[in-house]
């Protein structure tokens, strides 16, 4: 079949790192946090609890593709 292992799914080896920050270059004060082997479900607890801060304008998440194992969030913070 081809359908991937499903331990490749939710399981991080260990040369790949289980999380990631970029900043982002063309707005201030906002950055990508990448979060791999995970899916909508801690994409969705981080970007909830992420709205709870005071300093945070935004938040929200996206995973860019079903069968690739990947989710990112997206943050905005004030200054």
């Amino acid at each position: 079949m081809n359908a991937p292992n499903r331990s490749e799914l939710f399981i991080v080896p260990d040369e790949e790192p289980k999380v990631s920050v970029v900043d982002d270059s063309r707005i201030p004060s906002t950055s990508t946090i990448t979060l791999n082997r995970q899916d909508h479900t801690i994409a969705n607890l981080i970007s909830n609890e992420m709205t709870k801060n005071k300093d945070v304008i935004f938040s929200g998440y996206r995973v860019p593709h079903p069968l690739n194992p990947r989710s990112e969030c997206c943050d905005d913070f004030v200054g």
